[in-house]
């Protein structure tokens, strides 16, 4: 309301004192002019008409009346009394009623289990967080001759195989271990972490893509292991499988191979685990590239 006052009381001297007080430059001093008003007799009606008098000011009552705010501005009065009671300062809760202990929900089980809200048949389902990927479907399927296993977490699961013809494509699993029963053609584990993979016998090969620490293992023979764009992998491989399985490696790191190691004492007999080179040293020599194992001695 004051703001309001201040800002009506501008509008009436914008209006009325658009240049402010004037003063004669030739005039008496204030009281010389008091003295002379009082002494010089009543003008004329015309004279006086020449030059009107400015408008009275307004009383403070009309000024509290411009100012007032209007019912779409708020409730004055409600206004009023939150600043009353604002300044009450510590007794501002003098009003509060007291809570009995039987009414406190941390102090009995029952009322917060009554007060519980329940999910209803149209809530919505949680969405994942801004910026993180909706977790997609688990899914192991057989398609024609194909094993499909994607999108698994920390689970163990098997696969029996009922026909030589068929292969296993695992995919986007993380902490899967896959059991694979019986002879079948081949194995693809493509873009996978921290998985573990055991299988029988393969007609054709094991790959191994896009993947991060993952373990294989055969129980009998596999002809040829391809590990392409890997971060950590290692081979387990049978008795039967240490001297016909081919392992090819590309871009690949942390590579390590077990196998059964025979001794002239079968009390000896172990598995050894040898690293895959990652290190090379290529020359030339008669025109042509020579690529040998970087070897560290000493």
């Amino acid at each position: 309301a004051f703001l309001s006052i201040l800002r009506e009381l501008a509008a009436y001297v914008k209006q009325f004192h658009t240049t402010g007080v004037v003063w004669n430059p030739n005039g008496n001093d204030a009281e010389s002019a008091a003295l002379a008003l009082k002494s010089e007799p009543a003008t004329s009606g015309s004279a006086a008409s020449a030059v009107p008098p400015p408008p009275p000011l307004p009383t403070a009552a009309q000024l509290e009346q411009l100012g007032a705010p209007s019912k779409a501005g708020g409730d004055e009065s409600t206004r009023g009394a939150l600043f009353a009671d604002l300044n009450k300062g510590s007794d501002i809760t003098s009003g509060l009623r007291k809570v009995d202990r039987d009414q406190m929900t941390h102090k009995n089980p029952s009322l917060r289990a009554a007060g519980s809200v329940k999910a209803g048949a149209s809530d919505k389902p949680a969405q994942p967080p801004a910026g993180q990927p909706a977790a997609r479907p688990k899914r192991m399927v057989l398609e024609n001759d194909k094993w499909v296993v994607e999108n698994y977490g920390t689970e163990h699961l098997t696969i029996e195989a009922t026909r030589t013809k068929q292969t296993v494509y695992m995919y986007n699993c993380n902490g899967t271990t896959l059991d694979i029963k019986n002879k079948l053609t081949g194995i693809a584990i493509d873009s996978c972490q921290k998985c573990g993979v055991v299988f029988d016998t393969l007609v054709a090969q094991c790959e191994i893509v896009n993947c991060k620490s993952v373990q294989v293992q055969t129980r009998e023979t596999v002809p040829s292991i391809l590990i392409d764009r890997t971060d950590g992998a290692h081979v387990f491989l049978s008795a039967a499988a240490r001297d016909q399985t081919q392992i090819t490696t590309a871009k690949a790191s942390e590579v390590n191979v077990s196998f059964p190691y025979e001794t002239e004492r079968p009390e000896d007999d172990n598995f050894v685990e040898q690293p895959v080179p990652e290190q090379f040293q290529t020359v030339v020599k008669a025109g042509k590239l020579l690529t040998t194992v970087l070897e560290h001695t000493g």
